[in-house]
């Protein structure tokens, strides 16, 4: 029912104000809308088709990234860009996208690269859990593979007067760095 009614709400949400870009991961998600609301799939098509919904991630779930074994990423990231590819056309996600991981294993930028993926957004930790000498940084793994990532700024409901303050900041901050 979540799944279905969030898919819902973002189509109606994407239908209703044409300057709304909206993003989503997850296989499993879109798998679920497909098997249980077609129309509401077809829906989603069109939004990614129209460049109005963008897929991130790449993954079937987000995992927990502190403990999963290597063949756990391999195995999420083949499943979800296999998807990815077949339902939409997508031949390469980009962004990994894993906002509620409580932990990230130093090697996950070797995961995500070999993936194909050149950026990565997360969460966790969050500003109060642990500093980090700026939320735009080139994270390196100890093979020294590197990628692209940012922290989200502010939490998972950050109001909309929360929004400029944190990209300006943001931007200040990786101006230094």
């Amino acid at each position: 029912d979540e799944i279905i009614a969030t898919a819902r709400t973002a189509c109606d949400l994407l239908d209703d104000y044409p300057e709304l870009h909206l993003i989503r991961g997850e296989s499993m998600f879109y798998e679920t809308v497909e098997k249980l609301d077609p129309a509401t799939f077809q829906r989603i098509k069109q939004h990614i088709a129209n460049n109005r919904l963008h897929v991130v991630g790449g993954w079937y779930v987000q995992p927990d990234c502190n403990l999963a074994s290597a063949e756990t990423y391999r195995r999420h990231a083949e499943i979800g860009c296999r998807y990815f590819k077949e339902k939409f056309g997508i031949e390469q996600i980009k962004t990994g996208f894993n906002i509620d991981s409580f932990g990230h294993s130093s090697y996950l930028p070797d995961f995500y690269r070999s993936a194909g993926m050149i950026n990565y957004v997360m969460l966790r930790p969050s500003t109060g859990e642990m500093q980090l000498p700026c939320n735009v940084f080139r994270w390196q793994s100890p093979s020294g593979t590197e990628i692209l990532t940012t922290r989200v700024m502010g939490c998972y409901n950050s109001s909309p007067r929360s929004i400029i303050p944190l990209v300006t900041n943001v931007a200040r901050d990786c101006d230094r760095h």
